[in-house]
């Protein structure tokens, strides 16, 4: 799972689709992002 664009302190949707996806499945998907 890859979450595209930035995810605002105020976004709930962006809250609701990581609380959906499993914890290390979105940490993974998040430092990928990061690190290009």
């Amino acid at each position: 799972h890859t979450v595209f664009g930035a995810i605002g302190e105020d976004d709930t949707d962006s809250f609701m689709v990581l609380d959906n996806i499993e914890q290390g499945d979105a940490i993974e998907s998040i430092e990928i992002v990061a690190s290009r």
